[in-house]
């Protein structure tokens, strides 16, 4: 009988390409034998590196931000500050909850896994045997001996969600993402991002200068200590899940280095020792990203993270052959990498709206590092690159509804570089909630590097954003101010196409065409304005009383295709500030493949599907869309809307919209395959879809 892993590739046709398949099958058996050489090494010797000498570890490089600048609103986040000091963690979706060896854990979808174990933490860091390699005890002892002795350790390693550890004891590459159900290791690795503590230095220097209504300074600067502190010593490196992901080690380091940063800017100072340790983790992080490049053909916002890691330890770590080469290497594949991941029109190649938020502010964060760089280590940015920013953020600005959060367009998982101050809205509880659509805050970062009194406007309220990076970059910009406004990149209006698409649509037999109508209010037409983005495949109109958006485009053939959904020619629809029609978002990815596979299933989205199945395949992994559709635009202006998509199997989906004064005429037609739904002329909401909405990942709203 062949293995599994040449049926796989039997079934998507592999067999006829015997060159990829010997060239894959080689690389495979290379990298087992490199790793089964590597964990050796790596279980024999300690993987902490020697502690750096004193002339090796940084000069304290602070943010030159001061007074007003470094003020985020306290009452918006002094409730979450206090959290962190306990420990509470609200990892996507879990609610607020102390994360901790032995806890109890509320499960996910009636699943749950035993409760671990309890420790005893003693001050000379014996709990920590049998927790990491014999050859990383003694180190990792040391490195505990340093936390303060009331200090409770946090659990690095467990899914706080549903309750399953993984082993810190397993070599990086040999742990297990999937595997078993219900198990998130994405949980861990949020956790493990510690993006919350640029929020802990943001609370010690308030307190520095005003202490209203929070704790002692020393307080902030000894919970950032203790943490980074028990970190390095249950996390040696490349040991556990917080060492699997490039992007995830780069997020992470990148998180220290402003936290301490900001703590620095704001007065406070940390002792030898422990400076010694943070400089040597801080390069092993370095050494582990360049190691673990996430490079492929179709890399994407991984990789992206991972060489923006690479430019943030580089400029913080004295100059040598080693951080040299990290800055040379980050900088080129930054320059390369924005041309290559966002398109013209300033959105992402990924098909998501909220990955577009995650890849803007990676570049936008790595070209503040690089523009901070004194002028013999600064690289030559092309002038072309103030223009790609500008897209970024004037394509948030474009498809951003009136509440200020933007439509759900492929995979959601809350992603973020820095959460300064996190955006929050009160939820249909009442409870203040993180809000993960609203986009503003890039904006913001955006207009420090490219100064725009437009982005100030739409960004108005993020300034703290809009200061850092300014900071970071040595007040230096990327290129003059231009005028600027919602990005629309020219479209094809004909009204001839709408009609013939109609004429071609009425000419369907009963079961391959649909008629909805959705009544509208007076008045709700007036003042309407509409944006294009082909490139990224959206269409937007708008007026003070509607928003209309419409999913249509092609994905670039170089583009990585696991955050897209089988959404093309769906739409969504809000009027007078309530949504009709909404994207139901992404939910969960890897622990219930299920549910993953139904958010991102044609049947979630409001538009024409074929009865027989899916428009692109989604039984291929849940990060892979074999052969997504190819929608093209056919008309796009005054009368409304006109496209097609042409399935990989020669099928087509077509679909109209015009907006009349009395209702939105919505009409949907097929070629080569019948439409599933209700039948012609029932009631517009049949098509909406069962699944709850989730606004962020893991998180279901009520």
């Amino acid at each position: 009988m062949p293995s599994r892993w040449w049926m796989a590739r039997i079934s998507r046709g592999e067999w006829a390409r015997p060159q990829r398949t010997l060239r894959h099958a080689v690389d495979v058996i290379s990298q087992a034998v490199v790793d089964a050489w590597a964990v050796r090494r790596d279980r024999r010797a300690s993987t902490y590196m020697p502690l750096l000498r004193p002339a090796q570890l940084w000069d304290q490089r602070s943010l030159p931000l001061r007074g007003k600048e470094i003020r985020p609103p306290r009452t918006a986040i002094r409730q979450i500050w206090s959290h962190h000091l306990d420990h509470r963690f609200d990892l996507l979706g879990s609610g607020p909850v102390v994360v901790a060896h032995g806890m109890t854990c509320e499960g996910i979808e009636g699943c749950r896994f035993p409760t671990s174990a309890r420790v005893e933490a003693d001050p000379s860091g014996t709990w920590i045997l049998g927790r990491v390699t014999r050859a990383n005890a003694t180190e990792a002892r040391r490195i505990w001996s340093l936390v303060d002795g009331d200090y409770v350790p946090i659990d690095w390693h467990l899914d706080s969600k549903s309750g399953f550890r993984w082993d810190e004891l397993t070599w990086y590459r040999h742990i297990k993402i999937g595997d078993p159900r219900c198990a998130d290791v994405k949980v861990p690795w949020e956790l493990g991002r510690m993006q919350h503590l640029p929020q802990l230095a943001f609370a010690a220097t308030l307190a520095h200068e005003n202490g209203d209504n929070l704790r002692p300074p020393a307080e902030y600067k000894r919970e950032f200590r203790n943490e980074v502190l028990d970190f390095i010593a249950t996390n040696p490196p490349r040991f556990g899940v917080n060492w699997v992901a490039a992007m995830d080690v780069a997020i992470r380091v990148a998180n220290w280095l402003l936290a301490y940063d900001l703590f620095v800017a704001g007065g406070t100072r940390f002792d030898a020792e422990f400076e010694a340790i943070f400089a040597r983790s801080v390069f092993e992080h370095g050494r582990h990203i360049a190691a673990n490049l996430e490079w492929s053909r179709r890399r994407g916002n991984h990789y992206l993270a991972d060489v923006v890691g690479l430019i943030i330890v580089a400029v913080h770590l004295p100059r040598g052959r080693e951080v040299d080469s990290w800055l040379a290497t980050g900088s080129r594949e930054l320059i390369a990498e924005i041309d290559r991941q966002f398109l013209d029109d300033g959105g992402n190649f990924e098909s998501s709206a909220c990955y577009h938020r995650l890849s803007a502010e990676l570049v936008a964060y790595g070209l503040a590092a690089l523009l901070g760089l004194e002028e013999e280590r600064r690289p030559t940015l092309p002038e072309h690159l103030a223009d790609r920013l500008r897209g970024m953020a004037d394509f948030v600005i474009g498809i951003t509804k009136p509440d200020g959060r933007v439509p759900q367009v492929g995979d959601n998982d809350n992603s973020r570089l820095f959460k300064f101050v996190p955006i929050t809205r009160t939820d249909s509880a009442g409870r203040q909630v993180e809000d993960h659509l609203d986009l503003r805050h890039l904006v913001a970062a955006v207009d420090a590097l490219a100064p725009d009194p437009a982005y100030g406007a739409f960004a108005a309220g993020h300034e703290l954003e809009t200061e850092i990076v300014r900071a970071l970059a040595g007040g230096r910009t990327l290129g003059p101010h231009r005028r600027t406004g919602p990005v629309s990149r020219p479209s094809r209006h004909d009204p001839l196409a709408i009609e013939e698409l109609d004429a071609w649509i009425a000419a369907r037999p009963p079961r391959r065409r649909r008629a909805i109508d959705i009544p509208l209010p007076s008045g709700a037409l007036n003042g309407l304005g509409l944006t294009a983005l082909p490139d990224f495949g959206l269409y937007v109109a708008r007026s003070p009383r509607l928003y209309f958006a419409i999913r249509c485009g092609t994905s670039v053939s170089w583009a990585p295709t696991g955050h897209l959904h089988n959404d093309q020619l769906s739409l969504e629809l809000t009027v007078d500030g309530s949504d009709l029609i909404r994207d139901p978002g992404s939910y969960v990815y890897t622990p219930l493949p299920e549910l993953r596979n139904a958010y991102r299933s044609a049947a979630a989205h409001f538009g024409p599907r074929p009865a027989d199945g899916e428009p692109a395949r989604l039984d291929a992994g849940l990060f892979t869309v074999p052969d997504p559709p190819a929608a093209s635009c056919l008309s796009w202006g005054e009368s409304g809307f006109a496209g097609r998509s042409v399935l990989s199997n020669g099928r087509q989906l077509a679909a109209t919209v015009r907006w009349t004064e009395g209702a939105l005429v919505i009409r949907w037609g097929s070629a080569g395959c019948d439409l599933a739904g209700p039948a012609d002329g029932a009631d517009w909401r049949a098509w909406l879809t069962d699944l709850p909405f989730s606004p962020g990942y893991g998180i279901i709203e009520a």
